[in-house]
């Protein structure tokens, strides 16, 4: 390995990056759900977006073999973007969340 601080100053960064989201996203999962449930919910929540991970490194591999470019690949990825950002704005408003903005302003 020609710098291996490199490897650190990765290692670090994605660190603060990764694990920066936790907290907010059991924030948000508790003003949907109520409290008795969170550890499923979460549990659910974090092992769909291994699931999702896991296909998205898989599919690309099997779209490239067939078809000898990444460009499906990247063409999927935007439209599933696009269509989740839509979704996400959608989401009802609940008086837990609108308390929390309240606190912000």
């Amino acid at each position: 390995m020609e710098h291996p601080w490199l490897l650190v100053l990765f290692s670090i960064s994605f660190g603060l990056v990764d694990f920066s989201v936790v907290a907010p996203t059991l924030k948000l999962l508790t003003s949907y759900f109520p409290t008795g449930t969170i550890g499923v919910v979460t549990g659910l929540l974090y092992m769909s977006h291994q699931l999702g991970s896991a296909l998205g490194s898989y599919l690309p591999g099997i779209l490239f073999d067939t078809t000898n470019s990444y460009q499906v690949s990247f063409e999927i990825s935007f439209v599933s973007l696009i269509i989740a950002s839509i979704l996400s704005m959608y989401f009802p408003k609940t008086n837990k969340y609108k308390k929390l903005i309240w606190e912000w302003n």
